[in-house]
């Protein structure tokens, strides 16, 4: 009886287990967006406002919010004529790319993507490049590891390794990615100030009052222990909560690399997919005279 009795309450929580579990993320989410300072689109118009500026042949670092590559700086000129609007309803459009459903359904209620949303940054498309990527795709893959390059951040650096772990052919072209934006940085006369930029940035984010990491309570003491559980958790596959944990400071929309823990059919993918290689290049090296 008792075996039945489990087994019941089992099936019926593995039937309502999700409405329950969503309706409550639902609820807090809405409240925190109601009680943080959401739509205030300070990402983005900090983005315009360093493409204006190296358009205008000034330094984008003018900005203070602008930490992004001067290279991504001229990419993100056209910007300059996009409506705030609109680039919010760009990041409700990308979770469309989303292949597992509930996934998609997962981040349309939570308030991280909100508050991605509403500040203008561009988490959810690398959030979105990623899943892709990690389910096979070339077209996410040369996003999100682009993405890497010209928006450099540690939150991004797990799944950007495990790619380039599991793909050895990615890492010649990566290479030349890398040089090239480099280059890039460089020839725009910005390179060097965009790299004191990212030396500034972590000490001044973890004061930041809207930041929610684990370094807000233990301060710098969680940069180390943070890269060696992110090292732990990338060596098992677990790239989302890699992702945050190698982060120095978790602002709330870098919590939905917590996606990722939720689509674990595109690791399974890329694990198969790296083992198809592996196996025929084993077979193709003792195939050969």
């Amino acid at each position: 009886m008792r075996a039945l009795t489990r087994s019941a309450f089992l099936h019926r929580w593995g039937r309502h287990g999700w409405a329950v579990g969503l309706t409550a993320l639902g609820l807090i989410s809405a409240v925190l967006v109601a009680l943080t300072p959401t739509f205030t689109g300070e990402d983005w118009n900090a983005i315009r406002h360093g493409a204006q500026l190296i358009s205008s042949g000034q330094s984008p670092y003018l900005e203070p919010l602008y930490r992004w590559s001067p290279v991504a700086a001229w990419i993100t000129v056209p910007l300059l004529v996009l409506p705030y609007g609109i680039w919010v309803a760009l990041h409700v459009a990308a979770l469309a790319l989303i292949r597992n459903p509930w996934v998609t359904l997962v981040a349309l209620i939570s308030w991280p993507f909100w508050a991605d949303a509403g500040v203008g940054n561009v988490v959810t498309f690398a959030v979105v490049a990623a899943l892709a990527a990690l389910r096979g795709s070339r077209v996410g893959t040369w996003i999100y590891l682009l993405m890497f390059l010209l928006i450099p951040r540690p939150l991004t650096v797990p799944v950007a390794a495990w790619l380039l772990f599991k793909r050895p052919g990615l890492r010649l072209p990566f290479a030349a990615a890398t040089a090239l934006t480099l280059l890039g940085a460089l020839m725009t006369g910005y390179g060097i100030e965009w790299f004191g930029v990212l030396a500034h940035a972590g000490p001044v984010e973890i004061i930041n009052p809207y930041q929610v990491g684990p370094s807000r309570l233990i301060g710098t003491l969680w940069v180390p222990l943070g890269l060696a559980l992110a090292a732990v958790l990338t060596w098992r596959g677990r790239l989302g909560l890699a992702g945050l944990a190698a982060s120095p400071y978790w602002l709330p929309y870098y919590l939905m690399y917590g996606l990722l823990e939720l689509d674990q059919d595109a690791i399974s993918d890329l694990r198969r997919d790296s083992s198809a290689h592996e196996s025929a290049a084993k077979w193709n090296s003792g195939a050969a005279p």
